[in-house]
């Protein structure tokens, strides 16, 4: 049976899931971007090959880049990039962290609404499914995440896009109150396969992009073939297969763009750096690759 992929590396088998995994791997949900990014219905970033552009009520400006291919750091408007092909927005939110720290995640036994209204102070027995095998898989629509209830004062963070510059083989990003281009990750201009600190680690043709509430970034690491997790110390490779569609959410739609909702198990770390046997893991890469 053929499968269309879509724009991220994902396993071929949706559904292999074991419960174990969802409770203890860590999940970050996210959408995958790549040149377009929404903040609201009337406003969001958009990249081109050599700069990056916000438009509002449908009036574009410049936000980095001069149009020409290159590498440069430092001023936005005089910066260089080769190949962007993801723009990522992050500000950190008190509130949203908070929750993430202390979720709990558990299975579902059903999607009534009285189950998906549930928080970590208020759950209801009948709704949580205890009493499944430890070896099958589970509906990914049935993992639910229980949050504690807001804090008050929530307080926002500093705004940031972090863009996949491909043909520089590096994540660079731009601190939007400063306008201020700096290398993220990886050395700019060289590459290779390497984890380890963001300024030692090594990418080849970085891709798509989806970033998590603690701004945990992944990365598709497009000749590598694996997603980097990058977050604000380290370069760490996940396993073949440790993010894939989300099933919970549905894909956002931005000017007919479509974006891609996706779930990673962040503890399923390739730790030697060597390609892993992808015989359990196997992936598809690509927008327009089929996979049988």
């Amino acid at each position: 049976m053929l499968t269309r992929t879509i724009q991220y590396l994902r396993s071929r088998d949706l559904d292999f899931l074991l419960p174990d995994q969802i409770i203890n791997s860590n999940l970050s949900s996210m959408y995958w971007y790549s040149r377009v990014y929404p903040i609201n219905n009337t406003t969001f970033y958009v990249a081109d090959q050599y700069s990056v552009y916000k438009v509002v009520n449908k009036t574009r400006s410049r936000v980095a880049g001069m149009g020409t291919p290159g590498f440069r750091n430092g001023d936005a408007l005089n910066s260089l990039f080769n190949n962007i092909t993801s723009v990522v927005f992050y500000q950190s939110n008190s509130t949203r962290i908070y929750q993430e720290l202390n979720k709990k995640t558990i299975i579902l036994q059903s999607l009534d609404e009285t189950c998906t209204n549930m928080t970590l102070q208020n759950q209801i027995s009948s709704c949580i499914n205890n009493n499944y095998s430890s070896n099958t898989s589970i509906n990914g629509s049935l993992i639910f995440d229980l949050l504690p209830n807001s804090i008050t004062n929530a307080t926002l963070g500093k705004q940031y896009l972090f863009i996949s510059d491909s043909a520089n083989n590096c994540i660079r990003q731009i601190d939007l109150e400063k306008s201020i281009v700096s290398t993220f990750a990886g050395q700019c201009n060289t590459s290779g396969f390497k984890d380890g600190r963001q300024g030692v680690a090594l990418f080849n043709y970085p891709y798509q992009m989806g970033i998590d509430v603690l701004g945990n970034l992944f990365v598709h690491d497009k000749n590598n073939q694996y997603i980097r997790m990058v977050n604000s110390t380290y370069v760490i490779t996940l396993i073949n297969g440790a993010c894939r569609q989300d099933v919970r959410y549905n894909n956002l739609v931005v000017q007919s763009h479509q974006i891609f909702p996706v779930i990673c198990l962040k503890k399923w770390i390739e730790t030697n750096g060597d390609q892993v046997d992808t015989l359990n893991y196997d992936i598809c890469t690509d927008q327009f690759m089929d996979c049988d």
